[in-house]
């Protein structure tokens, strides 16, 4: 998870700025023009004490959340796109950079794996939790 969470931080002060997000959100979009802002987690679902500020913590516990959100979805029945989305979030936690998360889903898009229409760094995990 450190590494996802490196992606955004781009002046490597540990911490993801409201920019920094805005930045990050910005290339993922570009990378997979088949998702909308709609798609991707707010700065503010990561902000979990509003400091304006996105610690490597509140990444961390954000990602927890969502996951037992999705188990819990899988469980009661709820959660179809729960297999991509790991499949996705496999992909992204590969990736060290946008160019190895590029590399890895193009790699994925050849060999027809579950990767092919989405994935990201970090945030990748909560892509199209909205309900």
């Amino acid at each position: 998870m450190q590494t996802e969470f490196k992606a955004p931080d781009t002046d490597g002060d540990d911490q993801i700025s409201r920019a920094e997000f805005a930045v990050y959100v910005r290339k993922y979009l570009s990378s997979f023009p088949e998702l909308t802002e709609k798609d991707f987690p707010k700065f503010e679902e990561f902000d979990l004490n509003s400091d304006g500020i996105v610690s490597f913590e509140e990444w961390q516990r954000y990602l927890q959340i969502q996951k037992a959100k999705e188990q819990s979805e899988k469980a009661a029945g709820k959660g179809a796109n729960t297999g991509l989305l790991d499949a996705l979030y496999s992909t992204s936690s590969k990736s060290e950079s946008f160019s190895a998360l590029d590399r890895n889903v193009a790699a994925s898009r050849q060999r027809g794996g579950a990767g092919a229409g989405a994935g990201g760094a970090g945030a990748g995990a909560g892509v199209n939790r909205r309900r």
